[in-house]
């Protein structure tokens, strides 16, 4: 099932799935040394979605394969197994380079149920803006929470990408999400929407995601903002905040 932002109709943009597939004993998941054991049954995949972009252009329509997910830290596009978080790394986000393979990334290191960040092959001009993670079996009916985090933006008229925070407000009897990005390149991006009952997430005209873990512990989804004036200081990005 496919769900896009209702003012990104040109962009095939943050399909949250759940299809089955694999044998019927559960896989450990491989995640940060202080994430608890959080595990994945392949029988329910993960809850992703991921833009790509080659050179700055969006290029979702040539890249629909390498799917099922069913491992926390890997993401699997274009036939490649991509490990999201390094071992022995930590951090709310983490940057990293390796220089004989030319994988560049800013990676959300903060959640135990969910990645999310930008990858980018430059040796391809490739990149990859991403969210998954283990999807909450249920989502609270009454109270309020507050959760903070992390987020990751990158602008595609450069490929510059940026590290920020993520805070959100979420009424979970009034199901309203409110919330707010700040990244230290492109400035603030103010985010207002509801959660989704239909398919389990939340979401507003700009950005979109899911709950993970138990009791809604986490939540990570992807977000953009467009200016109309100027197309180059558009920014596309994911974020990833922890109940507080």
């Amino acid at each position: 099932m496919k769900r896009t932002f209702a003012l990104v109709a040109t962009l095939s943009l943050l399909t949250l799935t759940a299809c089955g597939g694999g044998s019927d004993s559960p896989v450990a998941v491989n995640q940060p040394t202080n994430s608890g054991n959080p595990v994945v049954n392949p029988n329910q995949q993960l809850d992703y979605d991921y833009v790509v972009f080659k050179n700055g252009t969006n290029t979702n329509a040539d890249h629909d394969d390498g799917y099922p997910q069913n491992r926390l830290n890997i993401m699997n596009l274009d036939g490649r197994n991509i490990e999201i978080l390094p071992p022995n790394v930590s951090g709310s986000i983490v940057e990293t380079y390796e220089g004989s393979t030319g994988i560049r990334r800013t990676v959300g290191g903060n959640l135990s149920y969910a990645r999310y960040g930008v990858i980018s092959y430059e040796k391809e001009k490739k990149d990859y803006s991403f969210y998954q993670g283990i999807p909450s079996a249920s989502i609270p009916k009454t109270g309020t929470a507050t959760y903070k985090g992390g987020a990751v933006a990158f602008r595609p008229a450069d490929r510059a990408v940026s590290k920020g925070t993520s805070s959100f407000n979420v009424d979970f009897a009034q199901k309203t999400v409110v919330g707010e990005i700040d990244t230290e390149k492109f400035g603030k991006v103010s985010l207002n929407g509801g959660i989704k009952e239909d398919w389990g997430g939340f979401g507003g005209g700009n950005f979109q995601g899911a709950f993970y873990g138990d009791n809604a512990a986490e939540m990570a989804g992807e977000f953009t903002r467009h200016d109309t004036s100027n197309p180059k200081n558009d920014i596309y990005g994911t974020f990833g905040a922890k109940k507080q």
